[in-house]
């Protein structure tokens, strides 16, 4: 069981709660995708859930629910069944991108972030006008942005490196870690206070699977070998989840965007 309120649901959501047109429905989160089914979280525990009919029908070409939705169920969820998603409610904040060979359709890639972390090794992946096209996109979801310059036991001019960065991104925190050696960790963990979802982007090989897996503590996402000449990896983590720390945040990791390289 989860406590709604740990999940980030607050008066926003509770306000559309009162006058939905599903009164006696289960307010859950969508904590993961899998092939056209949801993972959902709720007060009464976990399961999978799939959309109605005439929602489906309604959303058609406007986007389908996204991992850090919040929905109405029509009964509680559990490991034996799959219930049915009656209603999505409004977003606070929305990241939206184009689906490929769709046009004119908008895919939500998540939904409700709080707080955005732009990913960069220190290694051959450091770029500086991706982090800003990362920025951009942030600003336009609504979240919070913030940036961590990953892999600084890699790089011998790390004093260089950030006042770059902070140049490039005013009023836009910044932080060097190593995700491998876990320093630097402390500093962005207590900016994340309970409730909030955090978000990581960033090219592949960045290493945002090895900082969420330091963050909770254990191998929970996929790693793997980048390319030495480029800094780059391969799309190991190729999809998007939730995923509660021990703070009781909640955490949201996600493949690169081909569109921000």
């Amino acid at each position: 069981m989860y406590q709604l309120s740990t999940l980030g649901f607050g008066p926003f959501f509770e306000e559309q709660l009162s006058r939905s047109e599903h009164p006696a429905g289960v307010p859950a989160r969508i904590a993961g995708e899998h092939r056209g089914a949801y993972v959902v979280w709720s007060a009464s525990g976990a399961g999978r859930a799939q959309l109605a009919g005439k929602l489906r029908t309604r959303l058609e070409g406007k986007g389908f629910p996204a991992v850090g939705d919040w929905v109405v169920l029509k009964d509680a969820p559990g490991p034996d069944r799959i219930t049915i998603i009656d209603e999505v409610l409004e977003r606070r904040t929305v990241f939206t991108r184009g689906a490929a060979g769709r046009l004119g359709r908008t895919q939500v890639v998540a939904a409700n972030i709080d707080i955005v972390f732009a990913v960069c090794g220190l290694d051959a992946d450091f770029n500086v006008r991706r982090i800003e096209r990362y920025l951009a996109r942030i600003w336009a979801s609504g979240a919070q942005p913030a940036v961590i310059l990953n892999k600084a036991d890699l790089c011998e001019n790390t004093a260089e490196r950030m006042p770059e960065v902070e140049s490039h991104c005013p009023m836009v925190p910044v932080y060097v870690t190593s995700a491998l050696l876990s320093e630097g960790l402390a500093v962005i963990r207590a900016s994340i206070r309970e409730g909030l979802t955090a978000a990581f982007v960033g090219s592949s090989g960045a290493g945002k699977s090895t900082l969420i897996n330091a963050f909770l503590g254990e191998e929970r996402m996929p790693t793997g070998e980048v390319r030495a000449r480029d800094g780059r990896g391969c799309h190991v983590t190729t999809h998007r989840q939730l995923a509660c720390w021990p703070e009781a945040a909640c955490s949201w990791t996600r493949r690169a965007c081909g569109s921000c390289n």
